[in-house]
């Protein structure tokens, strides 16, 4: 009798069991895969005299570690945990021995797209990142500083950094500078917020990739985007700053990237860093124009820096080659005047 009322207990149980697995919701299943979305991601290092860097997106490095004046040729597809929604990529620069130096010391560069914290780049599947390491490593942290206002109280004003020295000064003493000349060599850091973390050191230029459109498609050409990341270029006479040209080796024409270029974290370039941020983002299409197209890959060419719109070169590449249907950027870098490790370079890198 026992045996028996056991089994009808455990008939019961098996019962109660198969209803609740077969009542129609499905079970909650834990996912255990991350989503498989990929960005990807070109480095360059322009930071005159700087160490050799590591970059690493998302933790993990990519790429070979790249001394100064040297680009990552192609990008590394690294995997985005979010379809772009919200900032989901880290991205980091390491010195590959020792430490960054300068204001940074041991700390690494962090992209930062705010003003007063690291927040993260919003990434977007598929797209394609430039990232460009530049400045000095002894650039200062933003100071805050004040000037009378209106109601001759006072209050926080611009600050503006000279890029020779080094110096940052008040608004009231830029306004004081002798000539629009010595004012246009100090580049304007905005009111810098009360509690902003930068630590000063080198910047990031985030460029986004838009590859171009070949008119009547591509048999000849080679495309080609030319960024000036002399720091110190406003030490230079005024309209007389970095010029770079491509001049064959054999025959041929030369072809003009830049005359007189504007630094590109420059005021008047349109790319002054936002206080606190090592970052700038500008969508920065790659050239087709005259200037900006190569006729033909079979022209071998180097790569001249001058300061001087070509009267003197300061710097002249090896030899070099541009494929058919390939993308480029050519990065001065260095400083005017600079020797050693400090010298006038270019960096030339490849995209696809």
């Amino acid at each position: 009798m026992k045996s028996l009322y056991k089994i009808s207990v455990l008939l019961l149980a098996l019962g109660l069991l198969s209803c609740e697995e077969n009542d129609g919701i499905p079970e909650a299943v834990p996912s255990t895969s991350l989503p498989t979305n990929t960005a990807n991601f070109l480095m360059i290092n322009a930071v005159p005299g700087g160490p050799s860097l590591d970059f690493y997106v998302n933790g993990v490095k990519t790429g070979a570690s790249l001394t100064s004046a040297q680009g990552q040729q192609g990008y590394s597809a690294v995997t985005i945990t979010t379809p772009g929604a919200i900032a989901n990529t880290s991205i980091r620069a390491k010195a590959t021995t020792g430490s960054i130096g300068g204001v940074l010391g041991s700390r690494d560069a962090i992209y930062r797209a705010g003003n007063t914290n690291v927040n993260n780049l919003v990434a977007s599947p598929n797209a394609r990142y430039t990232f460009i390491v530049l400045d000095s490593i002894t650039r200062p942290a933003p100071v805050r500083t004040f000037s009378l206002n209106a109601l001759n109280v006072l209050a926080a004003d611009q600050t503006y950094l000279v890029r020779a020295t080094g110096q940052q000064i008040t608004r009231d003493q830029w306004l004081a500078l002798a000539s629009d000349a010595d004012r246009n060599k100090a580049a304007s850091l905005g009111t810098v917020p009360a509690g902003s973390t930068d630590l000063g050191g080198v910047r990031f230029l985030l460029l986004t990739d838009t590859y171009p459109t070949f008119a009547g498609g591509n048999t000849t050409q080679s495309a080609i985007r030319f960024v000036n990341a002399v720091p110190n270029a406003y030490s230079l006479p005024t309209n007389t700053r970095i010029s770079v040209r491509l001049k064959p080796t054999s025959t041929g024409s030369n072809i003009t990237l830049a005359t007189n270029a504007e630094y590109i974290m420059s005021t008047a370039g349109g790319h002054n860093p936002t206080v606190g941020s090592r970052a700038t983002t500008v969508a920065f299409p790659l050239r087709t124009t005259a200037t900006g197209v190569l006729e033909s890959e079979q022209i071998e060419y180097v790569i001249e820096v001058s300061t001087d719109a070509f009267t003197t070169i300061a710097y002249t590449s090896s030899p070099v080659k541009f494929a058919v249907g390939k993308i480029y950027t050519i990065v001065a870098t260095g400083l005017a005047g600079g020797t050693g490790a400090n010298a006038l370079s270019a960096a030339v890198v490849q995209h696809n």
